[in-house]
């Protein structure tokens, strides 16, 4: 009857609430549909005449009807509007958020209760997924440091179980920044994300693997039975990340350093001095080498404090070029001892610790990505410092770190320019192991820089024997064997073996054989007798700097005029 007099009171009242876009519906005392416009119609997915005098049992998903048939009752029951979320699923499974609005009306003397639905599932998608944003990250999927950092406040406060530990291991990929700079920033995506399945995939199911940005990630273990079982999970991650990447068409080789810190039940450490002594083991890890994994002990906090110190020291120097310095060791011609040429090397006088070898601060340099001003500021100052020594050569060290810069050779040959220093006089010495294992940006940037008459000598040769096969097939134009080579050569029949053999392989392949660490007249005269081109050692001269080689080379001169 109710139904009839809605009808009857005005068709124009069906038609208004049929063009507006929210879905309306009315209800009888009974909390069945008297009316429902278009709009709810096809949210519902059914016919509006199979609704009029059903419940929307039939319709709705239990769950669904009990919480809205519990709210109509409510408002019939109490007089009161109420608005509430509910999700409402159609005949065709779609699920949709609305905030419900239901108001009691007295229409004709009789109540009827009138529902307006606003649909809020965009805004609430949209609010979950910030709420996913700000708990992880975007590229892998993974937990984020904030999502990471507040569990494991929750932990540390936690009763903790007698005989249980607690691990944080921190992660780095070594030498990614270069890997992205050569093969671009979706290769690097890739290759994040590539990583943090391979890591999901070998932990164990209860622990956290988060993603604290850039290449760095985090696995906390919170109930580990010992530290064996750490460390056979750190050996599973380097076997996993130790494996070829294959990202956007690129064959990737790349280690994962590791440092952790794991603690006896109740060790009552906070937050900032886990993540503080973690960072100091990952430290120690990558100082160790590629792919390493180290546990923090107390003996290693004074380390780190003195390398951090160290690097910054650096960086100052390199800022107000007092400290770092360039000396020159002399080469000379095999055949009659003229000088041919200098090697450049770097020295640094530290304020504090005084003079550093280059094996306390270049790797630093290398893993700080310092290595690339360090270079450029070498290779600046020895030009300048040879640019009138006419006939000369000038040999600089390159870094494998710098290798993998796509601009290595654009910095150079501006360098060059910049000091008017011909390129044919520049020698560039290479690990055999960095042009062995050098990515085609490597590659192609040393043809280049070939092509530009720049030379390219590959430096302690000798030390990897199976480069012998390879040497045909690179572009080198020079080989340094190793002084370990050298220094033995007379008394050990093999490290002589080694000497004859690649001096006869480099007359063979047309190539400049240059020995260094020659100290003794014994070893000279034993290399006379060789194929090598070149000598290079303390019977010589000592390394000296830019002032004391330009007395050198007018003194030494003099000897042959």
């Amino acid at each position: 009857m109710l139904d009839n007099m809605l009808m009857s009171a005005s068709h124009n009242f069906g038609d208004i609430l049929d063009v507006v876009a929210a879905p309306v519906f009315i209800k009888d005392a009974q909390c069945r549909y008297i009316f429902v416009n278009i709009a709810f119609a096809t949210l519902v997915g059914v016919e509006r005449e199979k609704l009029l005098q059903a419940d929307g049992r039939e319709v709705y998903l239990d769950s669904e009807f009990e919480s809205f048939h519990r709210t109509d009752k409510y408002v019939f029951e109490s007089g009161e509007a109420v608005e509430v979320e509910a999700q409402l699923t159609s005949v065709r499974n779609e699920t949709r958020t609305f905030l419900v609005r239901k108001v009691p009306v007295q229409f004709d003397g009789t109540q009827v209760l009138v529902g307006v639905l606003q649909d809020i599932t965009a805004f609430r998608k949209a609010e979950a997924y910030n709420r996913f944003l700000a708990f992880h990250d975007v590229l892998t999927g993974l937990p984020n440091r904030t999502f990471l950092f507040d569990l494991i406040e929750r932990a540390l406060t936690l009763p903790t179980v007698v005989g249980r530990s607690t691990a944080l291991l921190i992660l780095d990929l070594d030498h990614f920044k270069q890997f992205n700079i050569t093969h671009g920033p979706l290769a690097g995506d890739a290759l994040i994300r590539e990583f943090a399945q391979r890591v999901t995939a070998v932990v164990r199911a209860h622990d956290t693997v988060a993603r604290l940005g850039g290449d760095e990630f985090a696995i906390f273990l919170e109930n580990a039975d010992s530290s064996d079982e750490v460390e056979v999970i750190c050996r599973r991650i380097a076997t996993a990340s130790s494996q070829s990447f294959n990202v956007i068409g690129t064959h990737a080789h790349i280690f994962a350093s590791i440092g952790g810190v794991i603690m006896a039940a109740g060790a009552g450490i906070t937050l900032g001095e886990l993540l503080r002594k973690a960072d100091i083991a990952l430290r120690r890890a990558k100082a160790d080498g590629r792919g390493c994994h180290r546990f923090y002990d107390d003996s290693m906090d004074g380390g780190y404090k003195d390398r951090l110190e160290i690097e910054h020291d650096l960086m100052q120097a390199l800022g107000n070029g007092k400290e770092l310095t360039v000396a020159y060791q002399p080469t000379v011609c095999n055949r009659s001892e003229i000088l041919i040429g200098v090697e450049a090397l770097v020295r640094w006088n530290h304020p504090r610790l005084g003079p550093l070898s280059p094996v306390q601060f270049i790797p630093m340099a290398e893993e700080s990505d310092l290595i690339f001003e360090l270079g450029d500021w070498v290779l600046r100052q020895a030009c300048l410092a040879l640019r009138t020594l006419v006939g000369l050569t000038l040999a600089i060290n390159v870094s494998p770190i710098q290798l993998r810069d796509p601009n290595l050779a654009d910095r150079i040959l501006e360098i060059l320019a910049q000091s008017k220093f011909d390129a044919t006089r520049l020698e560039l010495e290479i690990t055999e192991s960095a042009i062995l294992n050098a990515s085609t940006v490597a590659k192609e940037t040393l043809r280049r820089l070939r092509k530009q008459g720049i030379r390219i000598a590959l430096d302690d040769f000798g030390t990897g024997y199976s480069s012998l096969d390879h040497l045909s097939q690179l572009e080198v134009d020079k080989i340094k064997i190793d002084r370990s080579f050298i220094m033995h050569m007379v008394q050990s029949e093999a490290a002589a073996a080694i000497v004859q053999a690649v001096t006869q392989l480099g007359r063979t392949l047309n190539l400049a054989i240059t020995a260094e660490g020659v100290e003794t007249r014994e070893q000279r005269d034993y290399l006379a007798a060789t194929s090598c081109t070149e000598l290079q050692g303390f019977l010589f001269s000592r390394p000296m700097s830019a002032l004391e080689l330009t007395s050198f080379v007018h003194s030494y001169a003099a000897k042959f005029s």
